[in-house]
């Protein structure tokens, strides 16, 4: 396994924390943070170990939030990772 895929693993995992209001979709690089009470959708591709484009496919007032939620994952599992 690579220091890629061990990372997305983990921000999967760290993502996962808050699925009762979240939806992923995981696919390869790719993946899909869906709001299940405010209808945002973020897509987060990931390149490697703290290479994240992320993107904002339906933007909702509420999407800050999901924005927080994201963040916060990335941030916790960067700091794993020295990054």
């Amino acid at each position: 396994m690579t220091d890629k895929e061990r990372y997305i693993d983990d921000l999967r995992f760290v993502l996962q924390d808050e699925t009762e209001y979240y939806t992923l979709v995981i696919k390869n690089d790719t993946i899909i943070v869906s709001s299940d009470y405010n209808g945002a959708e973020v897509i987060l591709t990931i390149y490697g170990v703290g290479v994240v484009n992320i993107n904002i496919i339906k933007y909702l007032p509420e999407t800050a939030e999901t924005l927080t939620y994201i963040t916060h994952a990335l941030d916790k599992v960067n700091k794993e990772y020295m990054v």
